[in-house]
């Protein structure tokens, strides 16, 4: 390493132009961290594991929304003499006021962090895009964060019944709760990559459906069908149709992540381009109908039943159109992808056949195999399309005999 920065520092010397890409430029600009692998004759950068950089930015900025609620919570016990503070009650308690100020500073953490950070116009393009991201995105963030704190507190309930503790100890819990909560915040505004928002994904989506599965108020949905949870008859209809609306809005954000970045920050070649953009319009219908799902109640004998199961059929048939697509679609698309979904679709197809076909299983296991089967298959492609269409950016740097330095950004095969 002594070597190369020696010729680097030369070749300044001598006054010679060193010209770099301009993105390489941007990023260095931006202070993006950057490794190097060192070869004979070739210097390769590429972005380093910012992991370390994440955590510490992440523990600087915690300590300052936790210790203001932990002051504001004391203020409050005290304004409202309170001597000995609950652990878990409906007014006044560690879990109340914890939650509460654990949440809201949560949000604004997000929001300011998001902000600053600039996370967000890595992979939108276009200002509604980006706006309807950061919206999707905090939204997602603050529901998981208050379902965290529900269930810490409802299994914290269980584990101290009837504690209490005096103010000031009370505010040192709430404290370090909310401290806990920035921290994953914070740390998910700095470091929101495509891996985080599957996740994110996938946690909404399940963890909503079961709510909705646990929460409705007739026991025997399931000798009904699915899509009762989403109607009027199963009561809190709103957690399954807002599940399924949010998790599109989710599924537009992955899709944004992935096309918008390739789409619009390569120069492609007009073949290609057409090709991207009939599988992003095609993975954005699926987004839609997946909404419409959500949006029209399956209720019976009315055309809301019609549309949602012309949106629940639409879905399923744009996923089969991106099956036989995709080969000719993505480029350098794996061997292996291709044979699990066409045995994706097969299994569908076999799904059909048992319940229209034979009668063999019922509407909300069928709904509930091509749902779980569809959902598996989304992720996979979408981050199978990730790996494919948008590997790790490279640059190489070579010493030429006359002492230049030429920095060229090394080629995605994949785009051609």
């Amino acid at each position: 390493m002594t070597e190369l920065l020696y010729r680097i520092c030369y070749t300044i010397a001598m006054n010679l132009n060193l010209q770099i890409p301009d993105d390489l430029y941007d990023k260095l600009a931006r202070n993006n961290d950057m490794g190097a692998v060192l070869s004979p004759d070739t210097l390769v950068i590429k972005a380093t594991d910012s992991t370390n950089t994440y955590q510490n930015t992440t523990i600087r900025w915690t300590l300052l929304p936790a210790l203001m609620s932990g002051l504001v919570a004391w203020l409050i016990f005290a304004m409202n003499r309170i001597r000995l503070v609950p652990l878990v009650s409906d007014t006044f308690s560690i879990s109340e006021v914890g939650a509460f100020l654990g949440v809201i500073s949560g949000l604004i953490s997000f929001i300011v962090t998001l902000t600053f950070s600039k996370g967000i116009s890595s992979f939108s393009t276009g200002r509604l895009t980006r706006i309807r991201n950061f919206i999707t995105l905090t939204t997602a963030h603050t529901i998981l964060l208050y379902a965290f704190y529900s269930l810490f507190f409802y299994v914290i309930d269980f584990a101290f019944i009837g504690a209490q503790f005096d103010a000031f100890t009370a505010s040192w819990l709430i404290l370090i709760i909310v401290a806990i909560g920035n921290y994953s915040m914070i740390y998910s505004a700095l470091s929101l990559t495509f891996a985080r928002i599957t996740t994110i994904f996938s946690l909404t989506t399940i963890g909503g459906l079961f709510l909705s599965m646990i929460t409705n108020t007739n026991p025997n949905w399931w000798q009904i069908n699915f899509s009762f949870l989403g109607t009027q008859n199963a009561g809190n209809k709103w957690q399954f149709n807002m599940t399924l609306i949010f998790s599109a809005f989710l599924m537009l954000t992955l899709t944004d992540y992935i096309f918008g970045d390739i789409i619009d920050k390569n120069k492609l070649s007009k073949q290609l381009y057409t090709k991207l953009t009939i599988l992003r319009v095609l993975f954005s219908l699926i987004c839609l109908s997946l909404g419409l799902i959500g949006t029209f109640e399956n209720v019976a004998n009315s055309w809301l039943h019609t549309a949602h199961n012309f949106a629940a059929k639409s879905m399923v048939v744009l996923m089969l159109v991106i099956i036989l697509l995709q080969k000719y679609l993505v480029p350098n698309i794996s061997k292996e992808f291709l044979i699990l979904s066409y045995t994706f679709a097969g299994s569908m197809v076999a799904l059909i056949v048992l319940f229209m076909g034979v009668h063999y299983i019922s509407l909300t296991a069928f709904e509930i195999l091509g749902y779980g089967l569809g959902f598996t298959w989304l992720i996979l492609c979408l981050q199978n399309l990730k790996q494919t269409l948008t590997p790790p950016t490279t640059y190489a740097i070579t010493f030429t005999g006359d002492k230049h330095i030429v920095i060229v950004k090394k080629t995605n095969d994949a785009l051609g």
